[in-house]
Parts: structure tokens; C-alpha cells; sequence
């Protein structure tokens, strides 16, 4: 089943236009950055 989500991801994300998928990627990275400084501070928002 997860090879089947992954697929089901490239495929759409193939099917976007760039500036979509470049700016889905930004929010996914200042996502991922706020949970490492959480994590890493032990900080509580």
C-alpha cells in the first residue's frame, strides 16, 4: 500500500506546474525545520 501512495505522489506531483510543486516543497521544508527546532530546543508552541 505504500508504494501505491508514493506512486499515486510522483504522479501528481508530475501533473503540476512547477511553481505548485517548488512552493509545496517550501511549506513541506519550513514544516520539517519548525518540528527539528521543537524537537531539538524542546521548545512548546
Amino acid at each position: 500500500m505504500p508504494l501505491t501512495g508514493l506512486a499515486g505522489c510522483v504522479v501528481l506531483a508530475c501533473s503540476l506546474p512547477l511553481p505548485t510543486v517548488i512552493t509545496g516543497m517550501v511549506v513541506l521544508a519550513v514544516g520539517a525545520g519548525l518540528w527539528w527546532l521543537r524537537e531539538r530546543f524542546a521548545l512548546r508552541f
